[in-house]
Formats: C-alpha cells, sequence, structure tokens
C-alpha cells in the first residue's frame, strides 16, 4: 500500500507536554495529601488473573497517558514519555478476608506510572482497587478506563454463545487537544479576563471554614493506618426517583438538591463540634467536566474545571433562597463562559515560574469540602455491556458497585462522590484520617445520606438531624 493510500502519517504523539490543570495537580501533590485517587470496583463471579492482567495491558494501549512518567525534556519542559516495559503490574491477593480499599498513597509520577491495580480475590467474588494519580486522568477519564478493561475481560471469558461487551473506538491523537479552553477559533468575550480575576479576588476575600473535627489529632493518629480511602453508602432506586420528582417539583435539577444537603450537613456537623457562627462561610468545591463532542473517542485525561460556591452559615435558614441561588449558580456557570474560570485561572498562574506551587503552600483553606457528581457510571464507559437487573456483564463475572471519592488536600478535609448505577445512588465519602476516625466519617456519612432520604421522601428536611446525631 502505498503512502498515499494509507493518508497522512500522524505526528509522534510522546513526548507529550504537560497541559496546565496536569501541571496544577502536580504542583498540588505533596507527600501528606497526595493527588491520588481510589476507584474500587467490587466483581460477583470468579475473576481470573491472566485474563485480567491481558485486559489491564489491552486497556492501556488504549489510554496511553495511563502508562507514562512523567521526565523534563529540554525545550519542551514537563512531558509525559511511555514506560517501555510493562508500565502496570497487578497486586493479586487471594482470601476470604474483608475487601477494603487501602488509602491512596502517594505516586511519584517521576518514577512510576498514574496507576496502580490491586486485586482482593474471594471466592466467587473480588473488589479491584484502581488508584490514579489525578495528573494522569480525571474521575470521568478514570471510570472510561476501568469500563474498556471490563469490556476487554468480558470478550475473553464469555461462554461460547454468550453476547460480549462492545468497545468503541479511541483516537489517541486528540490527547493534544486535550486541556484546550477555545476550540474552533471561539475566543473569550471582552473583559472575560477581568471577570476571572474578579472571581478569584472574591474567594480570597470570602475565607471559608475548616470542616470541624471531633477528634483530636493524637486520637486520631492511633487509628489503624489500614483504615480505607472512603466510606459508602448505597441508596435504593425509590430514593434515586424520589429525588428526581422533587427535583422536577422545584424547577431544579437532582444536583442542586444535592449540593443543598451537602450545605446542611456541613453547618449541622460543625455545630455538633461546637462550631456555631452562624457568619462563617462555607465553600463548597465542584468539580465540572469540560468535555464536549469532540472528546468522544479521547482516551483517558483531564479534561476538567471548578465551580467554587460560597455561602455563610446562616443562608442553611432560608432553604428556598438557597436552593434557587445554587440553581442559577450552577445553570450560570455550566452554560457560559463562566465555567472556564478555574482552568483560565490556573493557566494564568502558571505563566510566572513559582508561583501557583507557592500558593498552594499557603496555609488557607481553599474549600470547605468537595462534592463530585459522576452522574450514571454506565454513560461513562466507552463500550455497551449485557445487562442483567441493569447491572453490566463481563464474560464470567458481573459489576455489582464501582466506588470511589475525589482526593482531599490541606484545610480540605471531605470529599464527597456520588453517582447512579442500577437505579442505586452511590454515595462515597473520604474524611481527612489525621482528624476524624472511622466512626466519625461513618457518622458523618449517615447524617448526609439521611437528609437525602429525607429529601427523596419530601420529607420535612428541617426535622433537626443534629440532635439524631447527638443521641447516636
Amino acid at each position: 500500500m502505498s503512502s498515499a493510500e494509507r493518508g497522512p502519517e500522524q505526528p509522534p504523539l510522546f513526548p507529550l507536554p504537560l497541559e496546565a490543570y496536569e501541571r496544577y495537580m502536580l504542583a498540588d501533590d505533596s507527600p501528606d495529601y497526595p493527588m491520588a485517587f481510589v476507584i474500587a470496583i467490587d466483581v460477583s463471579g470468579d475473576l481470573r488473573f491472566l485474563e485480567f492482567e491481558s485486559a489491564l495491558q489491552a486497556a492501556l494501549v488504549r489510554h496511553p497517558l495511563l502508562g507514562c512518567r512523567v521526565e523534563l525534556i529540554g525545550g519542551k519542559g514537563w512531558c509525559w514519555k511511555p514506560v517501555a516495559r510493562r508500565a502496570v503490574s497487578v497486586e493479586w491477593i487471594e482470601g476470604d478476608r474483608p475487601l477494603e480499599s487501602p488509602r491512596g498513597e502517594r505516586i511519584d509520577l517521576m518514577r512510576e506510572v498514574g496507576l496502580r491495580v490491586q486485586v482482593c480475590h474471594a471466592r466467587n467474588a473480588a473488589r479491584v482497587n484502581f488508584q490514579f494519580h489525578h495528573a494522569a486522568t480525571d474521575g470521568i477519564g478514570a471510570v472510561q478506563f476501568i469500563g474498556d478493561v471490563l469490556a476487554i475481560y468480558g470478550q475473553s471469558t464469555a461462554a461460547p454463545g454468550d453476547e460480549i461487551p462492545e468497545l468503541e473506538p479511541l483516537n489517541p491523537q486528540l490527547l493534544i487537544q486535550r486541556g484546550r479552553l477555545w476550540r474552533d477559533g471561539v475566543r473569550p468575550r471582552r473583559g472575560f479576563l477581568l471577570r476571572t480575576a474578579g472571581r478569584v479576588l472574591e474567594m480570597l476575600w470570602q475565607s471559608p471554614a475548616i470542616l470541624a473535627a471531633r477528634a483530636s489529632p493524637k486520637v486520631c493518629a492511633t487509628q489503624d493506618s489500614s483504615i480505607p480511602a472512603f466510606v459508602s453508602r448505597t441508596l435504593p432506586r425509590d430514593v434515586h426517583i424520589g429525588l428526581k420528582a422533587r427535583a422536577a417539583a422545584k424547577g431544579v435539577t437532582v444536583n442542586d438538591l444535592l449540593v443543598l444537603d451537602m450545605y446542611h450537613t456541613i453547618r449541622d456537623w460543625n455545630q455538633l463540634c461546637g462550631r456555631n457562627d452562624r457568619r462563617t462561610w462555607y465553600r463548597l468545591g465542584l468539580p465540572l467536566s469540560l468535555r464536549t463532542p469532540m472528546d468522544d473517542d479521547l482516551p483517558a485525561a483531564n479534561v476538567l474545571s471548578f465551580l467554587f460556591m460560597t455561602r455563610r452559615a446562616r443562608d442553611c435558614d432560608r432553604e428556598d433562597e438557597l436552593l434557587q441561588f445554587i440553581h442559577r449558580e450552577t445553570e450560570s456557570v455550566i452554560q457560559g463562559e463562566a465555567r472556564l474560570m478555574f482552568a483560565h485561572a490556573v493557566g494564568l498562574l502558571l505563566k510566572a515560574p513559582g508561583l501557583l506551587a507557592g500558593l498552594l503552600r499557603v496555609p488557607a483553606c481553599q474549600a470547605t469540602a468537595i462534592l463530585a457528581n459522576v452522574g450514571d457510571v454506565r454513560r461513562q464507559f466507552r463500550g455497551r455491556f449485557p445487562l442483567k437487573q441493569g447491572r453490566c456483564v463481563a464474560g464470567n463475572v458481573i459489576l455489582d458497585a464501582l466506588l470511589g471519592a475525589a482526593p482531599i488536600r490541606n484545610r480540605t478535609r471531605l470529599a464527597v462522590s456520588l453517582g447512579t448505577y442500577a437505579g442505586m445512588y452511590l454515595v462515597n465519602m473520604q474524611c481527612d484520617h489525621r482528624f476524624f476516625t472511622r466512626d466519625d466519617a461513618e457518622r458523618l456519612a449517615d447524617l448526609f445520606t439521611e437528609r437525602i432520604r429525607r429529601r427523596a421522601r419530601g420529607s420535612d428536611t428541617a426535622v433537626n438531624l443534629l440532635e439524631t446525631s447527638r443521641a447516636a
């Protein structure tokens, strides 16, 4: 075949310079607060080692950033560079012991790739722990990668005649455009830079409160180091249906209601810990996906920005007003150019050497909590699975649950991730283990999910859940 028949040759993808958000995640990484997150999947069936390891390696070919280290290359700066040999090995643990997910330890991207995999294999069940460095991918990209691993595994283990998962193609060359805020010649409207600066100054003025701790650091230091990365709650289908009905009745989104309940939970928890100042600011960091149809064939990567929403504790007393504020803020940000402000500000800060890293080391609270909503997990997969009672069938195993939480940083002691799967709501909560015991994390998760349950039932959410928590 001639070169003309093959079409134009693609330029080499690597070494690939890091984009602004990736450099931000690298700068914010530290031994105490690593920018790594764990996603755990629970499967039923006898997961096979050789087929799973082969599926993992095949998925890494489709998602090349997860098989790269970071190197400083003259003339290009910090770049992604593939590891020549097998980048990721599987830690396989046998035994009928509790299947927990470890806390995400630091991944040094200068020495290793941004992915670790551990399988806790028991009889007819397994938990697979995927640990990702946030510089290599965001949560949606991580879920897409996991879906590919399962689909490839399912293709190799399905019984003759069974329906098999189908994979959609990916285009690694699209990684060149990741992180581009302005595409197809579109440019920000006049004054965007000033509006971005104004938003940053507003954030600096509204200094948010840190989530209070019930236990002392000395007590927390005595905890078992094997405490997992997050505590999880699974809410049944009727909760999901009820939330959609409540949201429709109020003319808002389900996510707006969950943000509202998160504000209430923070206020209630701080009051439980003796923090009763109604003038205190609470700030939620809400990750925003910047993916467009142009990214449909994009491998795992960061295509992400943030919305920071700040209100006072006393605003929780006027629930309808707070809900309408949340709805207006999310609508205006998601649909307009404001969704790009955080990513644009990071890019500007990186133009001055050392400025971003210096700001990240300032001992200030950027957000009281992080609240991430990945939506329907199945919709994030880059392929189609046969289903059994709404659950994905991957050959000889069935995906029962996908659990995970965003990383936390210094003074942001709580990260909550939400998603739906097989009609259920999955709530995962990571608390800073330096300030929260396992019992405290469980109680905080109960406080939040009880609010969600009451909301879904249409109950009076003004009921004093705080007294219930105190009694516990």
